[in-house]
């Protein structure tokens, strides 16, 4: 029932499966990646957190098939509160940083902001008030904050599962605490998990 253009090139594909593109939700590809991506089927990648001006250059060059590559949906520079944990993330030293930051990364079109493990939750308030009004959703990596109170305050999507943990047991100081150094508070996280209740969790 299609048309065929004419010209057109036939790839007969019988006794193979054609699927959608893939999408990998959770990346920090670059130029050296993005071409493999695509090889294996991945034509669209939710990009959480890079330098905004390569990424934007990146995804030009994507679009204008100068390197062959997927869809980029970029964060650009993750936010969190001192200390940074990775080179070049923009450090919150108050609530009011936060709206000339989001400000920048809106300007670049970013598709999310991505909060880091050092975000309080004064950091994340302001936060996505400020992305709320440049109408750019919310994603975290948490630490100081667990996961229930990151989606009432308006962060809607949660990377790595992080902030579970914390919303499941008792107290949740010593996992907080532990956060206060990378990667001391991802461990203590993850060895959290098998004694996890799962009625707290329901």
């Amino acid at each position: 029932s299609v048309d065929v253009p004419r010209g057109a090139t036939v790839v007969s594909l019988d006794g193979r499966w054609i699927i959608p593109g893939l999408i990998d939700g959770h990346a920090h590809a670059d130029e050296s990646t993005v071409t493999r991506y695509l090889a294996n089927g991945v034509t669209s990648i939710r990009h959480v957190g890079g330098n905004l001006a390569n990424l934007t250059s990146l995804q030009v060059r994507i679009s204008a098939d100068s390197i062959p590559g997927p869809r980029l949906y970029i964060a650009g520079e993750t936010i969190t509160g001192p200390p940074a944990v990775w080179p070049g993330q923009t450090e919150l030293a108050t609530p009011a940083d936060a709206e000339p930051a989001v400000a920048r990364l809106a300007a670049g079109a970013v598709s999310q902001i991505k909060l880091y493990t050092h975000t309080t939750r004064e950091l994340m308030e302001a936060v996505v008030r400020s992305a709320r009004r440049h109408d750019i959703p919310v994603t975290a990596h948490l630490g100081y904050v667990d996961a229930v109170t990151a989606a009432t305050l308006g962060v809607e999507a949660v990377e790595h599962l992080s902030g579970v943990v914390e919303s499941t047991v008792a107290d949740p100081a010593p996992f907080y605490a532990a956060h206060r150094r990378f990667p001391d508070g991802w461990m203590t996280f993850l060895r959290g998990w098998p004694g996890l209740d799962s009625a707290a969790l329901d």
